[in-house]
């Protein structure tokens, strides 16, 4: 924590626990989970996840979901 002037006056130490989880994996928990479908990315701008190093962006759609325009596009199940 900083006090006004920007000095530290407080800190609070914590552990955490990092686990990568890779395509096909994403891909069975969201199975198992019950989504109907799901778009998995490599960015936000929607490209292609192409390599294991990119940032994975998951969207996920339940049955009940109503239908959207982007269910249709490159990458849903």
């Amino acid at each position: 924590m900083l006090d006004i002037t920007g000095k530290v006056v407080a800190t609070y130490p914590s552990k955490t626990t990092v686990r990568w989880i890779y395509k096909a994996e994403m891909e069975l928990l969201l199975r198992i989970a019950g989504f109907a479908r799901w778009r998995i990315l490599g960015g936000f701008d929607g490209r292609p996840l192409l390599h294991e190093n990119e940032a994975m962006i998951v969207q996920a759609w339940t049955a009940s979901s109503p239908k959207s325009t982007q269910d249709t596009a490159p990458g849903c199940h």
